[in-house]
């Protein structure tokens, strides 16, 4: 991630490090925006997952980690990330 929380790109965690930004691969974004992202990768192959289109499409669409310290600060976050 840069210094405005943009994820810059998506790797398998193989434990290499001390410290490393894991996901929790819970998405907050426009309904429109994941079925185009389900039929991409679609298109490419019955066998990836959702983390395999997002990890094509990083450099075009703005995709921002934030923080999660327990399910009620992910709530919170959801809560404010939908109001932009």
């Amino acid at each position: 991630m840069d210094k405005d929380k943009r994820v810059l790109s998506i790797d398998k965690n193989r434990g290499k490090y001390k410290t490393r930004s894991v996901s929790l691969e819970a998405y907050v974004m426009r309904k429109d925006l994941f079925i185009t992202l389900v039929k991409t990768g679609a298109e490419i192959s019955s066998l990836y997952w959702f983390k395999d289109v997002l990890r094509e499409v990083v450099n075009e669409v703005d995709i921002r980690g934030y923080a999660v310290k327990g399910i009620c600060c992910m709530y919170q976050q959801s809560k404010r990330i939908l109001s932009y």
